[in-house]
């Protein structure tokens, strides 16, 4: 299975000189570029995370988190959200964005 969304981007400038108004603009760029990278990105890391996310990244993670049920987790920067439905499979209720 696939997996191609759209992008929803917060941004949050310390420097710059931004506004709140130029994050509409900035979003939709962030959005643009994501969806030309996302099907590569989808290919590459499968339904479950590659190999490398499987075997060092998440279980780490997830000892680092020590995650329960009922326990809420925000994941920024969560890609195609492979380890936000990792985190559902362990019983906790999650937000992700990216």
């Amino acid at each position: 299975m696939k997996f191609s969304f759209m992008l929803e981007t917060i941004a949050i400038f310390s420097h710059g000189g931004s506004r709140v108004g130029d994050w509409k603009e900035l979003s939709e760029e962030s959005r643009s570029r994501w969806e030309a990278v996302a099907a590569f990105w989808d290919e590459y890391m499968g339904e479950h995370d590659n190999r490398f996310h499987r075997e060092i990244v998440r279980p780490k993670t997830e000892e680092l988190l020590a995650v329960e049920a009922g326990q809420t987790i925000l994941d920024i920067g969560c890609g195609n959200v492979n380890f936000s439905r990792r985190l559902a499979d362990l019983g906790a209720a999650r937000s992700a964005i990216t």
